[in-house]
């Protein structure tokens, strides 16, 4: 605080220097408002740093307010708008420039942003704010993790840094000390204060993707993610080197020498143990989570948009920053800023060089990851391998299944209604349509024909390659005569069935692998999304002719929920029709 108020004195002078000079030229003001949800603390910084900018900055008015939830709630929503707008707002995460940039509220920031400031800001701070390819926030705040050592335990017992994630687990083996009661130590050989950022780590440092390409699919089960959930089991059970709660905080250094500690930690902020001593996280690669806070300039006229990017690069400037950090006791965001002499003294030891090197390794998750709450499915999964209830790969594979569903539900509510279909309330139950039918249903101004062409086993009779030939040449005959088309995805391949081998007849009318029903609903309808576009899962399900051994509504939503999943999968704008009986066989659902 003490750097900052010389500063903002040094400010004040120049500036009333410059005004006897006769240099000021009298404006109208430009009013910008800033939305934000900050703590006392941190809006008291906010606004002595609003105060100088204003000084500094005549031309500019900023008033500041606390956004309250029920505004923030609308702001965010996927469907309403404010009348009231800002014209900066505090992004605390990510995943809100999403909604805010599908309701076109927001400023795309590339042609804005300097050659000097994409390097000088370390660059997973600016991806951290990418959506759609372009930049829509500027960062303010970042956050990581760092490792902690007590220099003067690791003195006496002749440690060195761990510079691998292998050394990490020999010297806590080495640091334990577990006392002559069962189960209870004097000292934990690790400690981490985030379990999921541990994760991550381990699983970007062996090269494990959370998704695949075009983010469709959570692929974090793989090799990659089991080892790395197995480490961490490892560190607790193998040789019980990390306690399963880590309740890190108010436990001091002689207990647990070693650590991985958030950088927003008051272990940092306090500096109370001064014996304790930085050093990155044994990161082959750049594999090491940040989380960023953005600030994102509203579109309203041209001055005010030009004011609100005055006040964001000044804020973030290296002088002010630099000033910034020191008072608020936060790490850089430029590089340049942990070689500056003042920040540096201000954290003592090795901090600033030790940050540096960390974020400049670092990695953000991808905004779908907010959405669809990795952290979530991952902490569970976690917990599940640590608490031992499940194995490592047992563990993700659930976590896996959840996201999945949560990409599909998701990207169908951001597509929903954007379809147009045909409103004709005419059609014919066709099955396997000729094309001189198809002409006839257009003659007798029939829009819509129910088919079932797309079978399972006429599509893909044998497990491998997927035959369309038959069903390619019946869509085109369909767009011909512009018949629209609800496709109907049954029955079951009998080579997929889940009929006791020994059964040969009616192989398809039994309940089939559902990972593999899934495929098969996936690829049919990614073929034909851009001609049909209502899918229908599975035909009467609640009669034996259809379902054997026994109509069973439990076991039919089962295949519903992953034909949905298919389905929505390929393609998010696709409507899915379920439960369509023989009938109105409303005793069927009952049951």
């Amino acid at each position: 605080m003490k750097e900052f108020r010389i500063f903002l004195l040094l400010f004040l002078i120049f500036n009333f220097l410059f005004l006897l000079g006769g240099g000021a030229i009298l404006q109208a003001k430009t009013k910008i408002v800033l939305w934000h949800r900050a703590d006392y603390e941190t809006r008291t910084e906010i606004r002595k740093l609003i105060e100088f900018f204003q000084f500094t900055h005549p031309e500019i008015e900023v008033e500041e307010d606390v956004v309250s939830p029920t505004l923030l709630d609308e702001l965010l929503s996927e469907d309403k708008v404010p009348k009231l707008l800002p014209n900066l707002l505090f992004v605390e995460k990510t995943d809100w420039i999403v909604n805010l940039v599908d309701k076109n509220l927001i400023l795309q920031l590339d042609e804005f942003i300097t050659k000097e400031e994409r390097e000088d800001i370390y660059p997973s701070l600016f991806e951290s704010a990418t959506y759609k390819g372009k930049i829509y926030g500027f960062p303010i705040f970042a956050l990581t993790s760092i490792l902690t050592y007590n220099e003067s335990v690791f003195k006496n017992l002749n440690l060195s840094v761990p510079k691998s994630w292998e050394e990490l687990l020999e010297i806590g083996k080495k640091l334990v000390v577990e006392t002559s009661i069962g189960g209870k130590f004097d000292r934990w050989g690790f400690m981490t204060s985030g379990k999921n950022e541990l994760f991550l780590s381990l699983f970007w440092d062996k090269g494990g993707t959370l998704f695949n390409e075009d983010y469709t699919k959570a692929t974090f089960n793989s090799k990659e993610g089991v080892e790395a959930l197995e480490y961490l089991v490892e560190l607790r059970w193998g040789d019980k080197i990390m306690p399963p709660d880590m309740p890190w905080e108010g436990i001091d250094f002689e207990k647990v020498p070693l650590r991985i500690i958030n950088t927003d930690s008051r272990i940092i902020t306090e500096r109370k143990d001064s014996y304790i001593t930085y050093a990155t996280t044994p990161n082959s690669s750049n594999s090491n989570l940040v989380e960023t806070y953005l600030m994102a300039i509203f579109k309203s006229n041209p001055q005010q948009e030009k004011a609100s990017l005055e006040l964001i690069k000044w804020i973030t400037s290296k002088e002010v920053y630099t000033q910034l950090a020191i008072a608020m006791r936060l790490p850089p965001i430029r590089r340049s800023i942990s070689k500056v002499p003042d920040y540096q003294k201000s954290f003592g030891n090795n901090f600033a060089s030790t940050i540096d090197k960390q974020l400049d390794k670092s990695k953000c998750l991808p905004i779908i990851a907010k959405l669809v709450d990795l952290n979530g499915a991952i902490d569970r999964a976690i917990n599940y391998a640590l608490y031992l209830t499940k194995t490592p790969k047992q563990a993700l594979d659930d976590a896996v299944n959840e996201i999945n569903e949560n990409l599909v539900f998701y990207n169908a509510r951001k597509e929903k209604g954007k379809i147009k279909l045909n409103p004709s309330p005419f059609g014919i139950n066709a099955h396997v349509p000729t094309d001189k039918e198809y002409k006839i249903m257009a003659d007798a101004n029939i829009k819509w024909a129910r088919i079932d062409f797309l079978n399972w086993g006429f599509v893909q009779p044998e497990e491998g390659d997927f035959k369309w030939e038959l069903a390619d040449k019946k869509i085109k005959e369909a767009k011909e005569s512009q018949i629209q088309i609800l496709g109907i995805l049954s029955y079951t391949a009998p080579w997929a069935s889940t009929a006791d081998p020994r059964i040969t007849e009616r192989r398809d009318v039994f309940m089939p692998k559902l990972d593999l029903y899934e495929k098969y609903c996936f690829e049919t309808v990614k073929r034909y999304k851009d001609y049909v576009k209502v899918w229908e899962i599975w035909n009467e399900p609640n009669i034996s002719a259809f379902w054997l051994p026994s109509p069973n509504v439990k076991e039919y939503f089962k295949l519903l929920k992953v034909g949905y999943m298919g389905v929505k999968r390929a393609d998010p704008q696709a409507i899915v029709i379920g439960g369509v009986t023989s009938g109105t066989d409303v005793g069927f659902f009952e049951k």
